[in-house]
């Protein structure tokens, strides 16, 4: 359902890409999505640099919320519905959110990063982002997602929208301006579905940018990178370091002393019993084989990139913005919730 003369816009449904071919999935998605008490608009930005394609829609919608979808998300029926809910907790709430949870698919490897994601010993605290957990309640970043998320249009305008030299981790540094003056509310039920990346090349990328981004982020609040983060950079640094004693070792024939092993020791057995756990859930045996390379492919890979960041941080006043962030043709395109037709509305 969209806007019409008896229902009033309610929603502006936003979502970047680098061309309309990739959100189509999405759209078919939307043609269940019930809006509700009002109707929906859906706006496509096209361009480089998501942040600043979300911040140019975000200016030319026209509904009251603002909703943040990914290329890829698809919609639960009800997804309008859950926001709302949410928005009616209290008038201080400016931001609803979901987790983003698995869109089964036929990749193993999909599946696996999933359950790590999942996992309290894969993410901690964030695995609600991942999984439909608990019930409707008041939230922080660490239970939001970008690819789920519905914002007050006018606490996103006021607040000058996401920090366009930040991709990824935008939406966490703009939850974070906004904690302290709004509430904000994760909705277990309001679900969107996501594949995990397909290939191990991807997921380290991932993890690399994830950990850089967040120490990017870090540098404009300095209560952002709290100590949580520190886990996984200690980690990285001992494993790195481990590797590095191996390596000499080997060359000069000395002995590793055995103390120097029971870190990772420690690790392995927390690795393989939170694998029984996962594996157990999804009754899904054969990726015991699976997820300990991949839990620490999270922790080691995100480490790293958080010891990037910080490396860059040390060595250059300001970050340089992300690869590919800017582009001079992005535009922001109104789309009819049957992707049949597409008016420019902005160009640049």
């Amino acid at each position: 359902m969209v806007q019409t003369e008896a229902t009033p816009l309610k929603f502006s449904i936003i979502m970047v890409a680098r061309s309309e071919t990739e959100v189509q999935g999405v759209l078919a998605s939307l043609q269940s999505l019930e809006s509700g008490n009002g109707g929906y608009e859906v706006i496509l930005s096209t361009g480089n640099c998501p942040s600043m394609q979300r911040n140019r829609a975000a200016k030319v919608a026209q509904g009251e919320f603002l909703v943040f979808l990914d290329n890829d998300s698809e919609v639960h029926p009800l997804l309008l519905k859950y926001y709302l809910q949410g928005m009616e907790v209290s008038p201080q709430v400016a931001v609803v959110g979901g987790p983003s949870c698995l869109k089964k698919t036929a990749n193993p490897l999909s599946n696996g990063i999933h359950l790590v994601f999942s996992s309290w010993f894969g993410l901690g605290p964030f695995r609600s982002r991942y999984q439909s957990l608990g019930d409707l309640r008041k939230a922080t970043e660490r239970d939001l997602i970008l690819c789920n998320l519905c914002v007050k249009k006018k606490v996103f305008i006021a607040e000058k929208g996401f920090n366009e030299n930040l991709y990824p981790n935008e939406e966490n540094e703009f939850l974070n301006r906004l904690r302290d003056r709004y509430e904000m509310i994760h909705h277990p039920r309001a679900v969107v579905y996501r594949q995990q990346r397909g290939t191990l090349g991807e997921f380290i990328a991932q993890m690399l940018r994830y950990g850089k981004g967040r120490v990017k982020a870090s540098l404009l609040r300095t209560t952002f990178l709290d100590g949580i983060f520190f886990i996984p950079l200690v980690f990285a640094l001992y494993v790195t370091g481990l590797l590095f004693a191996i390596a000499l070792a080997t060359l000069n024939g000395w002995i590793v002393v055995p103390l120097v092993w029971s870190p990772f020791y420690l690790y392995l057995g927390f690795t393989a019993v939170a694998s029984a756990i996962s594996a157990r859930s999804e009754r899904a045996p054969l990726e015991l084989l699976r997820l300990p390379f991949l839990f620490f492919l999270c922790h080691y890979w995100y480490g790293v990139g958080l010891v990037w960041g910080l490396v860059l941080a040390a060595f250059c006043r300001k970050l340089p913005p992300q690869s590919g962030e800017v582009n001079a043709n992005s535009q922001v395109k109104m789309l009819n919730n049957r992707a049949q037709t597409a008016t420019t509305v902005l160009e640049s």
